[in-house]
């Protein structure tokens, strides 16, 4: 197989005479996906330039040669063997043997003497094979003594490229363990000297985060900075305009914002809650869980356990309304202050109410939240005082940080840390062994200097032809997906139409790790979803496209061989975030359509919102535009929002509609919200909904979650798709007019990759080295990849000429584990965002939602 490449862009024109944008174009009445005028930029924060410098190019083409030799030396082998075997010109057996055994082996030929009575034919065979060992052991030794010479020098270049203060700093923020007691002391080494095992891995674990700053697109701090884009078309709109309006361009940023980690302002608000002073001012509220009797003697948990009040707890509960302090309870009830608080925490235990301080999970600024709460205690609460000092303290820190350089920012973190371990006792260092963590007590955002980025509306309209039939694709297996999951729950929990059950409960089931559609054999309820009975049949476009992945040849359609019934995506409130790599020389081959399309992932919720939107100049003009997008959403049910706990860094959403309160209260002043406890799980038309008093029949968006029991609640999530069948060793690309919905790949055995030699040191590297090549030879694989390794969060770039990466895989990786490798595409001569230090690898990500058919009073001029 030859290596494949990058396909060059399309160069079909499009029309650029601009024209009037309105927010949210609809080009006709009819249903489709309707993209968001608005964009994301997400990029690297360093050129991928520099991973070019540490590659070992002249040792790859020096293993490159002696793989040619070992070939030829087959070759030569594999004639005389034949020819021994074939021909009776050698008539003594002994000899016949033996010469068999050497060729076999690639040993060198006995003494001359005894091969000189040989016929001629024999005689030049072996003559060829000797030639081709001589050949081999003359490669080998060339590319060993090149190999002995490039790596010095290739570590030389990794040690300059680490010793960058930017990239310091990126390194400390994402490990000050590493930055600590690593990187500051590899800058100083001599890296003329043998490299030790201490030296392998900091070389490695080095390479990593270069591939990460340089080669990954990300929304974290410098090294992965917000840039805002439209498409519209603004006068004298140029390449250069970032550079020329904000002093900078790709790389850039322009400004920063700090934030104490969320995980550390809990902590805070937990030692607030449990001050003395501050206890009988804090605002008890029920458990959304909790529903309390109309005349207020018991309590039901999650509809199932009944709880009853009784003395102060019925004095009590009817009164708590998260408005009323315990000081105010005690008022109203004549109940001391002290026996308040005291049942207030009995209740607590018992999960009736919640009696702490809530912040809300959807506010990026959690101090800032922290301090509003704390600042709404009574001026008399003598704690007030002394948490308003401790708080701002703390945000003193907070915005000195985001406004200082690195050395100051290395002597705030030890503050930070000392003085929130001091007041929260908890560690405040996390997860020091991940690459990706928010692992520090501080975070920061960043936004770049390529905002504004202005694409122009042809560019919207020739995104929005070319996405249609391929997110209509991701649909389509969507709804099959859903309608398995759904069959797995009405199996799994034994549920018949019409059924009911608590969330809660529901939410609680244990969930099988494999999704199957039931059958009437089964004695499994029939569903009355045509999506459930269609799901069970062959055919639709999957299976056009995995037939034709099966030849392992590369996959070229047209929209037409796609082509999804708009019926099976009819009132499915379809959403999703795709992100949009492009492939094009520069940015004015951008804005003129040269350019080919490729789905680097797709997410199943809106993304441009929330914390995302924090340094627009109008945030909340933008969160109004995509309401007003989400209410043209094709759906047949209304769609709620479900706050649980925060997870890692990830900021959850509010979105337009009601809000299931889980294990979060909602901060939001408009919009109605619902206890969890209120809500049951209903079986209609054969799949699963959502029912509340006041507000039946209803779905959740989705949320990036990875949860069986929240998708089957959700709409289909329009996420990426594997073609091909199961077991593929290689699936080819697969372009849909001009966009590429999947990338070339490959499932590699890691032994393939790594051998395990009895030699350790540059031996071992060398010859790690040299399976790499073989690797590359063998199936073909592209000058850049990326390998997904079993168990790492993220794929890691793997340069196929290069040692340091290679080296990182095989640390990573597991022996008997498949990696699966696909290409990088664009490759680094087809990336079009471009800064001082060279093109940077960079993706949109977009807003897509299928809308619904407009009536003809909603009809757009």
């Amino acid at each position: 197989m030859t290596p494949t490449h990058p396909a060059p862009p399309d160069t079909r024109p499009i029309a650029t005479t601009p024209s009037p944008v309105r927010p949210g174009p609809r080009e006709s009445a009819g249903a489709g996906w309707e993209l968001h005028p608005e964009f994301i930029l997400r990029s690297t924060g360093f050129p991928f330039a520099l991973l070019e410098r540490i590659s070992f190019p002249l040792t790859s083409a020096g293993i490159d040669a002696l793989l040619d030799a070992r070939e030829a030396l087959a070759t030569a082998a594999d004639a005389a063997v034949a020819h021994l075997r074939d021909s009776e010109d050698v008539t003594d057996g002994k000899l016949r043997r033996k010469l068999w055994k050497t060729l076999s082996r690639h040993r060198p030929l006995p003494d001359p003497a005894e091969t000189a009575g040989l016929p001629s034919t024999t005689r030049t065979l072996l003559d060829d094979y000797a030639r081709a060992l001589d050949r081999l052991a003359e490669a080998e030794r060339e590319a060993r003594a090149t190999f002995d010479a490039e790596l010095p020098a290739r570590r030389a270049a990794l040690r300059d490229l680490v010793s960058d203060e930017r990239f310091q700093e990126a390194v400390w923020l994402s490990s000050p363990q590493m930055y600590d007691r690593g990187l500051r002391g590899y800058v100083t080494s001599d890296t003329t000297t043998p490299r030790t095992s201490r030296t392998r891995s900091l070389e490695r674990q080095l390479a990593g985060y270069l591939q990460r700053v340089a080669a990954k697109n990300e929304t974290t701090s410098f090294f992965g900075p917000i840039n805002y884009g439209t498409f519209t078309t603004e006068p004298g709109a140029r390449a250069s305009e970032g550079e020329e309006g904000r002093g900078g361009g790709a790389g850039m940023v322009v400004r920063r914002h700090a934030y104490v980690a969320y995980w550390v302002v809990r902590g805070l608000a937990d030692k607030v809650a449990e001050d003395p002073e501050v206890r009988p001012h804090l605002r008890p509220r029920l458990s959304t869980l909790a529903r309390l009797a109309p005349d207020g003697t018991s309590v039901t948990l999650v509809r199932t356990r009944t709880i009853a009040l009784k003395g102060r707890a019925a004095a009590l509960a009817p009164l708590v309304d998260g408005k009323r302090s315990a000081t105010d309870l005690a008022r109203e009830t004549g109940i001391p202050v002290a026996e308040v608080v005291t049942e207030l925490d009995r209740l607590a235990r018992g999960r009736v109410v919640a009696f702490g301080v809530d912040l809300p999970v959807t506010e990026p600024r959690a101090l800032e939240a922290l301090r509003d709460r704390v600042a709404e205690l009574p001026d008399d609460c003598p704690a007030r005082r002394v948490w308003l000092s401790r708080l701002d303290r703390l945000r003193e820190l907070q915005e000195e940080f985001a406004a200082s350089g690195f050395d100051r920012r290395r002597e705030l973190l030890q503050v930070l840390e000392q003085e929130i371990g001091e007041l929260t006792g908890q560690d405040t260092r996390r997860a020091g062994g991940q690459l990706y963590a928010d692992r520090l007590v501080i975070t920061e955002e960043c936004l770049g200097a390529v905002t504004p980025l202005h694409l122009g509306e042809d560019v919207l309209r020739l995104l929005t032809d070319e996405l249609a039939p391929v997110l209509d694709v991701l649909a389509a297996e969507a709804v099959r997906v859903h309608a398995r999951l759904t069959a797995t729950a009405l199996t799994g929990l034994n549920l018949a139409e019409g059924d009911r059950l608590p969330l809660p409960a529901y939410l609680a089931h244990s969930w099988p790790t494999a999704l199957t559609p039931p059958s009437p054999a089964d004695g499994a309820p029939e569903s009355e979803d045509p999506d459930l009975r269609s799901a069970r049949a062959p055919g639709g476009r999957r299976a056009v496209i995995d037939e034709r992945v099966d030849t392992g040849e590369r996959v070229e359609l047209d929209a037409r061989d796609v082509v999804v019934d708009p019926e099976a995506l009819a009132g499915r409130a379809l959403i999703c975030s795709p992100d949009i790599m492009i492939v094009a020389r520069d940015l004015d081959a951008v804005r003129a359509g040269d350019f080919t399309l490729v789905l680097a992932e797709s997410h199943d919720t809106v993304l441009l919102w929330g914390w995302a939107l924090q340094f627009m100049d109008d945030p909340g003009a933008t969160q109004d535009a995509i309401g007003g997008l989400l209410s043209r959403l094709d759906t047949g049910r209304p769609l709620a929002n479900m706050l649980t706990s925060k997870r890692a860094k990830i900021v959850p959403f509010e979105f337009p509609g009601a809000t299931v309160e889980a294990s979060q209260p909602s901060s939001r002043a408009d919009g109605r919200t619902i206890p969890v406890g209120e809500v049951d799980v209903v079986v209609r038309d054969g799949r699963l909904t959502l029912s509340a008093p006041g507000q039946d029949g209803f779905l959740l968006y989705n949320g990036e979650l990875d949860s069986p029991a929240h998708n089957a609640l959700a709409p289909p999530r329009v996420r990426p798709v594997t073609f091909g069948r199961a077991g593929l060793r290689h699936t080819p690309r697969v372009t849909v007019g001009r966009t590429v919905l999947q990338r070339e790949r490959w499932l590699i055995a890691r032994e393939e990759l790594v051998p395990e030699p009895a030699r350790g040191g540059d031996d071992a590297s060398f010859a790690l080295l040299v399976a790499l090549r073989q690797v590359v030879r063998r199936h073909g694989l592209p000058r850049w990849a990326f390998v997904k390794i079993p168990g790492e969060r993220k794929p890691v770039l793997l340069d196929t000429e290069g040692l340091f990466l290679t080296e990182l895989v095989a640390h990573l990786s597991e022996q008997g584990a498949d990696l699966g490798v696909s290409e990088m595409l664009p490759g680094p001569g087809d990336l079009w965002l471009h800064g001082s230090g060279g093109a940077h690898c960079s993706e949109l990500r977009l807003t897509a939602v299928r809308t619904a058919p407009a009536s003809p009073g909603d009809a757009h001029p």
